[in-house]
């Protein structure tokens, strides 16, 4: 199984082995103080307390709140996003596999506590752009595509820059049903039947495949 490693804002120094620890002590504490107090009403010296640690400590580590809470995001994300790759297995069709990936990982946001706090009790424009705006989502949409079984790109500019269309809107599709639910397709077989309907020729236009016929692969469990 690929193992998805989450990224880190430019800004944050990766922490080197001996303090690997510290790392994750913030971001559980992080994690905590959301749950507990959310994310809006959380700041450094709550995460900070909740770790043990000094502020100073903390910052030396993390420059921001906001890069705090995008890498405590992240690691997050790519937990989930493992467990989708597992799940896809033996889905060779790259449409059909972002279009399962995509089912999943909406199934599972209301399952996982950071992301189903995030996403019902946050602010729904806010969580929208911070989801949109953090560097280390979108790679790991992007490293998540390339992965793909399937998957044939030419070399160039040209698919570098369809690959990050793709991201994005993987990122926004999840981002906006997360939050906003669809009241046009009301269950995942409806959500499955209009993704297949609308968004698989557009990913087969995107990625440059030709279509596999209208079969339908089902994931793995």
């Amino acid at each position: 199984m690929r193992q998805y490693v989450y990224h880190v804002s430019k800004s944050v120094a990766l922490p080197v082995s001996n303090n690997s620890n510290i790392h994750a002590l913030i971001l559980n504490a992080a994690k905590a103080c959301y749950l507990r107090l959310g994310v809006s009403k959380t700041t450094a010296a709550d995460i900070a307390s909740e770790a043990g640690i000094s502020r100073a400590t903390l910052y030396r580590r993390f420059p921001s709140h906001g890069d705090i809470f995008l890498t405590t995001l992240a690691r997050e994300s790519s937990e989930m996003v493992e467990a989708c790759e597992a799940q896809l297995i033996g889905i060779e069709d790259p449409a059909e596999h972002v279009i399962e990936g995509l089912l999943y990982v909406l199934d599972e946001i209301p399952r996982r506590p950071l992301h189903a706090h995030l996403f019902t009790n946050s602010g729904g424009a806010w969580v929208l752009s911070q989801t949109m705006s953090a560097e280390n989502l979108h790679q790991m949409c992007v490293e998540m595509v390339l992965a793909m079984p399937g998957l044939k790109l030419a070399k160039g500019e040209r698919s570098k820059r369809r690959i990050d269309f793709l991201a994005e809107l993987i990122l926004r599709l999840l981002a906006s049903y997360a939050i906003v639910p669809s009241h046009v397709a009301r269950n995942r077989d409806e959500m499955r039947d209009m993704f297949y309907t609308i968004l698989k020729p557009s990913l087969h236009d995107i990625l440059g495949q030709q279509p596999a016929g209208r079969k339908r692969t089902k994931p793995k469990g």
